[in-house]
């Protein structure tokens, strides 16, 4: 009966000097071990090769932020004054205010969203949501303020909706 014997001596991880393995980097040949190989669509590599990156678009510099924060504040101060001309504080909310205040949000949400992508430069990400979420509140804010009275947010439901959905969209828009 033959021996299965080994003819060349067993190779260990490079990082992991204790782990066996015959797995290689299909690029440079590197001794890998399961917990630092990456799959590429080229194979198996080491983190080294597989060169593991945020794709440029979640990558915002100051300028980029600089930009997309003016175009915003720039944006929802008109944005909040023309809401308050439009979409006065009604005292019942029935569904059509309701429906409208809807509307009315997710085209606010819109406006930033795209505002912000093009002052960025197409930039998105979590930091860049926030920037939009802040500027449909700052929105939201001013259009309370142009209508006289701050504590209207009491009885504001379709302005409360309105703003909600407008973070939503632009939320998601941004991811």
């Amino acid at each position: 009966m033959l021996s299965r014997r080994r003819e060349h001596p067993v190779p260990y991880c490079l990082d992991h000097p204790d782990v066996e393995t015959e797995l290689q980097c299909g690029r440079c040949g590197t001794f890998i071990c399961h917990e630092n190989m990456v799959h590429t669509p080229g194979g198996i590599r080491c983190a080294e090769c597989a060169q593991l990156r945020r794709p440029p678009m979640y990558e915002v510099g100051i300028e980029e932020y600089a930009k997309a924060t003016a175009a915003a504040i720039v944006v929802a101060l008109p944005l909040g004054f023309v809401g308050a001309i439009v979409f006065p504080v009604q005292r019942g909310s029935g569904l059509f205010t309701l429906a409208i205040g809807l509307l009315l949000g997710i085209g606010a949400g819109a406006i930033i969203s795209q505002i912000i992508l093009r002052a960025s430069g197409g930039k998105r990400g979590v930091t860049i949501q926030m920037l939009a979420v802040v500027s449909i509140l700052i929105a939201g804010s001013v259009r309370l303020v142009a209508l006289g009275d701050i504590s209207l947010f009491n009885r504001d439901t379709a302005g409360i909706l309105a703003i909600v959905a407008g973070i939503s969209y632009a939320w998601n828009q941004l991811r």
